[in-house]
């Protein structure tokens, strides 16, 4: 008999990691990543492949999608226009979907840390927000690294105006053992901050105002639109967070 609960998901690699409460809950066995032909910001193959380390070390048994397998619940339906996506957090969005009951202050990713710098950062090229000074909330902080894609690591240092070591990674997994090896995690709305997001490490968000749907949801995650709260945001990073 089978007693698989097939699961399916396309789409940004940082909604993924915002549903992974919610696939749990859900009970499904086997997640089915469907790859992006002209993916852009979405899975393509590289990311699936990139990804599933990740999912399966969280106790999610991943693939990617051939198109061939059969799907039990699609999870891509929380894209269905009856909810706000824009403004309400994604991970309740997907539960809600679904009607999944999470609570979005819980941890629920966890990895062996690897210990590489105190403050890893990382922007992605789209919800940038202009108020956002790296230079200021770096200002007086050497132990860094930058993570990410290598063109979106140079244009964070052009931003920051010197140079920052810059940490490729193999996969997800790498990234967040490195994310939870370190005090700080700082990043705008991207999966590397889904996963800061999952382990609720101390994070500051570089927040893109007119879409707020995957704010930090705990005291020790903190959301910067307006310059008022870049300065509580510096001042907490160093007074408070770094050793």
């Amino acid at each position: 008999m089978d007693n698989e609960l097939r699961g399916h998901f396309s789409g940004d690699i940082g909604d993924c990691l915002l549903g992974v409460q919610t696939i749990r809950k859900l009970g499904i066995t086997k997640l089915y990543l469907d790859p992006e032909p002209n993916y852009g910001t979405k899975m393509g193959e590289g990311a699936i492949r990139a990804l599933i380390p990740l999912l399966r070390s969280q106790g999610i048994n991943a693939f990617q999608y051939t198109g061939k397998e059969p799907i039990d619940i699609d999870l891509d339906q929380f894209r269905d226009g009856s909810q706000l996506l824009q403004n309400t957090h994604l991970s309740l969005c997907i539960a809600h979907r679904f009607d999944v009951n999470i609570d979005v202050c819980e941890k629920y990713i966890s990895v062996e840390p690897k210990r590489i710098a105190s403050v890893v950062i990382h922007e992605s090229d789209r919800y940038n927000n202009n108020l956002f000074d790296w230079q200021y909330i770096l200002k007086g902080i050497d132990d860094i690294i930058v993570v990410g894609m290598e063109h979106e690591a140079v244009r964070l240092m052009n931003k920051c105006g010197r140079d920052i070591r810059y940490v490729p990674t193999t996969d997800f997994l790498e990234l967040a053992q490195i994310i939870s090896g370190c005090d700080v995690f700082i990043g705008n709305q991207s999966s590397p901050f889904a996963i800061a997001e999952g382990m609720k490490k101390n994070r500051i968000q570089e927040t893109y105002r007119p879409i707020q749907n995957a704010l930090p949801m705990t005291f020790n995650g903190l959301s910067v639109i307006t310059e008022l709260q870049l300065y509580y945001a510096k001042h907490t990073l160093t007074k408070k967070w770094l050793p």
